[in-house]
């Protein structure tokens, strides 16, 4: 579908949506606007990363935005976010994406009510600024939900349950966050290579770069969060085990010796004296309780059954 957002005859200027356009809707828009065909190829590849080129006098530029809809555990470029193509030229502004937009949507209703009878407010570099900037702020929900799920394993790391914290679920986080840095770091090499044609607007230019500048900043400090309760989770995880070897132990420490009596005497030999001793049994209680009382004191004065 082909939406002409903005059209001013006085000021030459022209702002097309494409929303999945058909490959002919693209051919007909780029033979009106002399669009290279090679920037085309790049429109209908989904899962084309982030890139700035300039072809003659057209400026093409691929954004990809966080998409609302991806699940916590998708760690795909492809379906964390959405891909959006623009041809900017001197007299026009060129937006193609296959699925609807939010930003994109709410930038076109401001336009529209913006130059409504005033034809001297469109500029296709304040548009372009406007939907970069739509574009990383997606990544606010992104974030959101980030934190929240790293909040919600560190309350889970120290609770009694034998398995707080899903190892998959973890690993799933960590790469989905280190997904999400890969498309900053590229949306941010777009960023700076738009700097030159932004002069003008340079405070709007700055705070989408301050903007993304922490976003980079938060996925290495979650990336670093999710190491450390990932540490901590084999940490407690060995602690468990040696706790249980420790009782074991303990347990076997007690035993070890009251078995090796009771299995001497267990023996079904016909000539063992002391089977026959008048005392033989309750003497053979007393070194038992003898032992048993000797291994507890000598634990107690080391603490080992603290």
């Amino acid at each position: 579908m082909v939406e002409t957002v903005l059209e001013s005859k006085k000021n030459n200027f022209l702002w097309l949506d494409l929303v999945e356009p058909t490959e002919e809707e693209l051919q007909d828009v780029a033979g009106r606007f002399g669009l290279h065909t090679t920037s085309l190829e790049d429109c209908l590849d989904p899962i084309h990363q982030p890139k700035f080129e300039k072809v003659q006098n057209t400026v093409f530029i691929i954004l990809r935005a966080y998409d609302t809809r991806s699940r916590l555990q998708t760690d795909s470029i492809h379906k964390i976010t959405r891909k959006l193509a623009i041809f900017l030229g001197n007299n026009f502004i060129i937006t193609i994406h296959r699925s609807e937009l939010d930003f994109v949507n709410e930038l076109k209703d401001e336009w529209k009510n913006r130059c409504a009878g005033d034809e001297k407010s469109e500029s296709n570099l304040i548009i372009l600024l406007g939907l970069v900037k739509g574009a990383v702020y997606s990544y606010s929900l992104a974030f959101e939900k980030l934190e929240e799920a790293i909040e919600g394993y560190e309350g889970k790391i120290f609770t009694n349950d034998d398995t707080p914290v899903n190892i998959k679920e973890i690993h799933e986080f960590r790469s989905k966050v280190s997904a999400i840095r890969r498309v900053l770091r590229q949306l941010y090499d777009v960023i700076l290579k738009i700097d030159d044609y932004t002069d003008e607007f340079a405070p709007v230019y700055q705070d989408i770069r301050e903007r993304l500048e922490r976003y980079l900043m938060l996925t290495d400090a979650l990336r670093e969060a999710s190491n450390d309760i990932l540490n901590t989770h084999i940490s407690l995880a060995s602690h468990r085990t040696n706790e249980v070897i420790r009782v074991l132990t303990i347990f076997s420490v007690f035993f070890l010796p009251l078995t090796f009596i009771v299995g001497i005497y267990g023996m079904n030999f016909k000539y063992m004296p002391e089977l026959k001793t008048t005392y033989g049994y309750p003497v053979t209680w007393l070194v038992m309780v003898l032992i048993t009382a000797g291994i507890y004191t000598w634990f107690k004065r080391r603490g080992w059954l603290k």
